[in-house]
């Protein structure tokens, strides 16, 4: 049985199915297996929130600092309101910093905090579903039963017959 599943593990490419089925064949028991695996599942939720905590508040941020350009061009406009043909060219750059700022959170930053958001839901169900799978390989449960309690977890675009 060792040997099988060592053959199985070495063409496995999930990291996460990968150290549940090492766990098993290491000996590890169920409980251990379990609180390891959660303890993964944590820390990758830890990284992925960091992330989008940060690309959400530069989203915040980005529209503040196009203003704050804009606000420092605006000064600059009217130490030199004397020359009215400077006026017009420099308040177009001053007003395109709030646009680029706006652009920049609404285009790039709040669309790419929402797909890794998308991204860790959806890898934090497959992690508990292989965790699960592992927990149910450990206990030598029955093999439908192991897929049905999986798929449970899992959207039904994800789920395997």
């Amino acid at each position: 049985m060792a040997t099988a599943t060592q053959n199985e593990k070495a063409k496995l490419d999930n990291r996460f199915l990968k150290n549940g089925i090492a766990m098993i064949v290491d000996g590890y028991n169920a409980k251990e297996i379990y609180e390891l695996m959660e303890r993964e599942l944590n820390s990758l939720m830890d990284r992925h929130n960091a992330g989008q905590k940060f690309l959400r508040a530069m989203a915040v941020q980005s529209p503040v600092f196009g203003m704050t350009v804009t606000l420092i061009s605006l000064i600059q406009i009217l130490m030199h309101i004397d020359d009215p043909s400077t006026i017009g060219p420099a308040l177009a750059t001053a007003l395109m910093t709030t646009f680029y700022g706006l652009i920049l959170a609404n285009l790039l930053l709040i669309p790419l905090a929402t797909k890794l958001s998308h991204r860790t839901e959806s890898e934090g169900k497959l992690f508990r579903a292989i965790r699960v799978g592992a927990i149910g390989i450990h206990d030598r449960v029955n093999p439908q039963r192991i897929q049905r309690n999986m798929n449970a977890l899992l959207p039904p675009s994800e789920q395997r017959e």
